[in-house]
């Protein structure tokens, strides 16, 4: 990914918060942390 190579990139913040409350995991039988979680995104 472009924007890496240097660590305090918005680049990476944007996809820890992808990854870790939007994204379907396989291991969560396909929901998201955010679902596990309980945590309520959006309106």
């Amino acid at each position: 990914m472009r924007g890496l190579k240097k660590m305090d990139t918005v680049a990476l913040p944007g996809y820890q918060l992808y990854h870790n409350y939007f994204r379907e995991h396989e291991g969560l039988n396909g929901k998201t942390p955010a679902e596990i979680a309980g945590i309520k995104i959006g309106g």
